[in-house]
């Protein structure tokens, strides 16, 4: 993937929502219904198709830029959560300056209750622990909160 202009040496730039990706990037004149929009307020139809395999996809895409762009984060997602405690974050993203826990969902799914449960109790100790979803890539909010955890800005 080759970016041009100013923003070309961004790595959030360079893995935009949509860059690379299966799925059109979010716009009112996407197939999907007749008028282009989500059934659903506010959910895109793009991320209403897109499945946890595809966001996985995304997300290996985004660490692949930051880590060929200088800004690497190391990140943990087991091959197989049948040995793993029950409810455990799919994702753990860290840096020397944080550490993110993240739990993968298809849009209209939900946490389990072993997965709410780790994920409070993660927040509670004063930890970054939530859900991202296909719409989360879509927006940029996923390459965001990377970058800033690879100390390009903003808040992880």
């Amino acid at each position: 993937m080759t970016a041009t202009g100013p923003a070309a040496s961004s790595p959030v730039a360079a893995v935009s929502p949509g860059a690379g990706a299966s799925h059109p990037a979010p716009g009112p004149e996407l197939p999907g219904t007749a008028e282009g929009k989500s059934a659903v307020p506010g959910i895109h139809p793009a991320a209403k198709a897109m499945s946890e395999a595809d966001l996985e996809a995304g997300i290996r895409r985004i660490l692949k830029s930051l880590k060929d762009n200088g800004h690497p984060v190391l990140a943990y997602h087991p091959w197989s959560s049948k040995h793993s405690a029950s409810g455990w974050p799919d994702w753990t993203f860290c840096t020397e300056t944080g550490i993110l826990f993240r739990e993968l969902k298809q849009e209209h799914k939900k946490p389990t209750p072993a997965q709410a449960a780790w994920l409070a109790a993660l927040r509670g100790a004063g930890q970054s622990a939530d859900t991202w979803r296909p719409s989360d890539l879509l927006s940029g909010r996923i390459a965001r909160e990377l970058a800033a955890l690879a100390g390009l800005g903003g808040a992880a």
